[in-house]
């Protein structure tokens, strides 16, 4: 039987104007439970109707025009288990890059962070390529998505990752599940733990942006 435990997650800790940060931060972690958000925030940055799994990707728009107050003392407990929708990738990761290729059209968007939102397409494709190797044995899923990745943001290339999880695609359904079994071996990890988990509290205040 595994042991809970809890943890504080390290998500963005930053304050002010934080899209930049959001960006290039490897979780892009705001947790939804715990923000107070001003309604003219989502006066201006609506929930998009054809999108059900929006959620937390909604801080991406609202980062472009407001500022963002961190608070660090935790105020909430959540818990995580291997059934949170959150977890389910392949479900995930369409809506998540609709939600990304329109933030790069809005109006607002900043044209010198062009760059970090391709890079944050890549490694989410990445992520999901490599997830379809260790999670779903889908070799040629993820070779399609890492080579999507590399598409993206010609850097993933060199990410190991990439680089690997495209040589082992090639290895049968069968054969790449004892490889799976060495991996979680080795790492003396499972993929998937049941935990509990704290959250941090992040407001988003209405003060215009200001990229300098």
């Amino acid at each position: 039987m595994q042991s809970k435990t809890e943890w504080i997650p390290a998500g963005v800790q930053s304050s002010g104007t934080i899209l930049r940060a959001l960006l290039n931060y490897r979780q892009n972690f705001i947790d939804f439970i715990t923000v107070l958000v001003r309604r003219e925030c989502l006066q201006r940055y609506r929930f998009y109707e054809d999108i059900f799994f929006q959620g937390e990707a909604i801080f991406f728009h609202i980062a472009l025009r407001y500022k963002f107050a961190y608070v660090a003392e935790p105020l909430v407990m959540m818990r995580d288990h291997a059934r949170n929708m959150g977890k389910d990738f392949n479900l995930n990761m369409a809506p998540t890059l609709t939600i990304l290729d329109r933030l790069g059209q809005s109006p607002d968007f900043p044209s010198k962070l062009a760059g970090d939102l391709a890079r944050l397409k890549g490694r989410l494709l990445m992520s999901c390529g490599w997830q379809s190797l260790r999670i779903d044995g889908n070799g040629p899923v993820a070779r399609e998505r890492m080579r999507l990745a590399v598409a993206a943001h010609w850097l993933q290339l060199f990410q190991p990752r990439v680089v690997l999880g495209w040589c082992l695609s090639w290895i049968p359904r069968r054969g790449f599940s004892w490889v799976n079994r060495l991996g979680d071996a080795v790492s003396g990890r499972l993929r998937r733990k049941p935990e509990r988990r704290t959250a941090n509290n992040t407001k988003a205040l209405s003060d215009e942006r200001d990229y300098g």
